[in-house]
């Protein structure tokens, strides 16, 4: 069973937190900017705005966990060569797993400040919520052998 070293799950963790960092500091200056700024706040699920940010989450959520998954799976039938290749694989498949949820919940975050909806900003809590969960799993390293 490969484990990873603690040098390499330290790295994976403060790229892991940068990345859920940064989201949630955008996230709370555009709440600051639209609950300080002057204006009609909007509250409703019905903007044009609010729906294509539902559905860009959504489907990176689900793009993400899928891509993931099936990389995950591929790397268990696959044979890598040494330590270093197997765990530069399995950052770069956190990597893009992270980034198919952030680009999603910048965007509804953006879409939330342009229509002044606090509801898009909700949008943009749950993917940073489920950026934070998706933390790296050294349990699924344990499937790159080499």
């Amino acid at each position: 069973m490969a484990k990873i070293k603690q040098e390499d799950k330290r790295t994976l963790g403060i790229l892991h937190l940068a990345l859920s960092g940064g989201v949630l500091i955008i996230l709370v200056v555009i709440y600051y900017l639209i609950s300080s700024g002057s204006g009609e706040i909007v509250n409703s699920y019905s903007t044009m705005y609010f729906r294509i940010s539902a559905v860009l989450v959504l489907l990176g959520m689900l793009a993400s966990t899928k891509i993931y998954q099936t990389n995950i799976n591929h790397a268990s039938s696959k044979s890598f060569n040494s330590y270093e290749h197997a765990f530069t694989s399995f950052r770069a498949v956190n990597i893009v797993r992270w980034a198919f949820i952030e680009g999603p919940t910048l965007i509804a975050i953006i879409l939330g400040f342009l229509d002044k909806n606090i509801f898009g900003l909700v949008l943009g809590l749950v993917g940073l919520l489920f950026l934070y969960v998706a933390k790296p799993n050294e349990e699924h390293f344990a499937y790159y052998s080499f």
